[in-house]
């Protein structure tokens, strides 16, 4: 009942009853219905004393349908844009209560259309997976797409969690990669410029400057330090005062001996290393790398054009493959297994993230590494010029190689070891130096001639 009913005189106790019902209902609905309404319509219609007169205005004011509200209603539906800054799936329920407006309307429009048209508006990133859509030969509800994009959302969400943007990116080491086909796409893509933003930090970094007046790099020739010390002192005329100038050339010798202090790194010295046995551990090689053939145990040759890449964005042909068997000094052995043999590379390397793999313990701690599996110790090396170098027992070798053994000291006081140390010197030479404590004493009968010294004489 929409309409209050007249009240009489002499109304039975159940119309009353009704009439008081109706009054409750209606003052019930007309609160429910000003309750929802914003306080700028709430004004407004807070005047209307029944529900009925209350709905019925809003009715006729926001109900009316009419062909405007219906090509309103379509071109906002066929217009509607997805765009990558926000999630899928809340789009897609927009696009949905979009379609719910049509029932009220009372448009219809096939399934098949709704969902052809849902996957075309898809934005841009979801590019793959609207192919994969569209090449799918069963026809999908909008229920089964709905059910496609949440799941594909939710595998994004996860991958993004699992690598997030900007990670990683710092820090990283250079890594030997074995490539099979060269190194013709690097080269190409080395050969791009790259475009740099406004916003790149490395527009702002200061080129590096060299002050004009004592060669130092950091500052501008107006800054010199030691040029405002020419300036207080005396210069090249003198000063009369001989006790200030005697002064003043201290200060600038204390000043110059500050300024020529600076601590610098030799990446390489010319001494005699044992580059040839030794085995360094690297973390950013992929494969075990080995520079002589006499290390391996089995080998196998390869002449496919297989090449290892340099964290200098240099090449070296692999010249094969096998397994290398490596004793450590505690007399544990550590067999290597696919270990590429490049004659071109400095350093025979054991890659770090291999062994890992293979499930060995690796643990640096003060200067020291620590080598071992499944509780069993293994082996140990130390920290070398900036690399981690494996202490093992070193294969014989011939004399053209300087290698000194820990477990030996006699090994230090051999002619023949100073001999090929020093570049084959002459051994009266050595005899010199030892006689000026250059050198450790030792004994110089030796009446074997070098064999090396003897191959350099032979006539070419």
């Amino acid at each position: 009942m929409l309409v209050l009913p007249e009240s009489v005189e002499d109304e039975t106790l159940e119309a009353t009853r009704r009439r008081s019902k109706w009054e409750n209902d209606d003052y019930i609905c007309r609160g429910h219905i000003l309750n929802c309404m914003s306080d700028s319509l709430f004004d407004i219609y807070q005047s209307f004393e029944s529900a009925k007169e209350l709905w019925d205005s809003l009715e006729s004011k926001y109900m009316a349908e009419d062909a405007s509200s219906k090509k309103f209603l379509v071109s906002n539906f066929m217009g509607y844009k997805m765009i990558d800054s926000r999630p899928v799936m809340e789009q897609y329920h927009e696009m949905l209560r979009i379609l719910g407006q049509f029932t009220q309307h009372n448009l219809k429009m096939d399934e098949a259309i709704v969902v052809a048209v849902i996957i075309d508006k898809l934005p841009p990133s979801w590019k793959d997976f609207k192919h994969n859509l569209k090449h799918n030969k069963e026809e999908l509800t909008l229920t089964q797409l709905g059910s496609h994009l949440r799941i594909e959302e939710s595998l994004r969400t996860q991958e993004l969690d699992n690598n997030p943007k900007g990670k990683n990116q710092v820090g990283s080491s250079s890594v030997n990669m074995v490539d099979g086909e060269g190194s013709k796409n690097q080269k190409k893509s080395n050969g791009k410029r790259k475009f740099k933003g406004k916003d790149d930090k490395s527009s702002n970094k200061k080129a590096k400057v060299v002050c004009w007046n004592c060669n130092k790099p950091g500052h501008f020739k107006k800054d010199c330090r030691l040029r405002k010390v020419n300036k207080d002192g005396a210069g090249p005329s003198g000063s009369k005062d001989p006790e200030k100038q005697q002064g003043q050339n201290s200060i600038f010798m204390q000043k110059s001996n500050y300024i020529q202090n600076y601590i610098s790194v030799i990446s390489e010295a010319f001494y005699v290393q044992d580059d040839n046995v030794a085995w360094w551990v690297d973390s950013g090689a992929t494969s075990h790398v080995c520079k002589d053939q006499y290390w391996f145990k089995d080998f196998q040759p390869i002449d496919d054009g297989s090449v290892v890449k340099m964290g200098n964005v240099a090449t070296e042909p692999i010249k094969g493959i096998g397994s290398v068997l490596v004793t450590f000094t505690s007399g544990k052995c550590l067999c290597l297994n696919n270990v590429l043999y490049v004659p071109g590379i400095r350093k025979n390397l054991v890659s770090e993230i291999v062994l890992n793999n293979c499930g060995y313990k690796q643990v640096l701690e003060s200067d020291k590494y620590i080598l071992s599996r499944h509780g069993s110790f293994m082996g140990f090396g130390y920290i070398c010029n900036g690399m981690i170098r494996l202490n093992i027992n070193y294969p014989s070798s011939d004399n053209s190689v300087c290698m000194a053994s820990s477990s030996t000291s006699n090994n230090f006081h051999k002619s023949e070891l100073w001999h090929a140390r020093l570049g084959h010197i002459h051994y009266k030479r050595l005899k010199d130096m030892s006689k000026m404590s250059l050198i450790p004493a030792f004994d110089m009968q030796n009446n074997e001639k070098c064999k090396t010294c003897m191959l350099t004489k032979i006539t070419r």
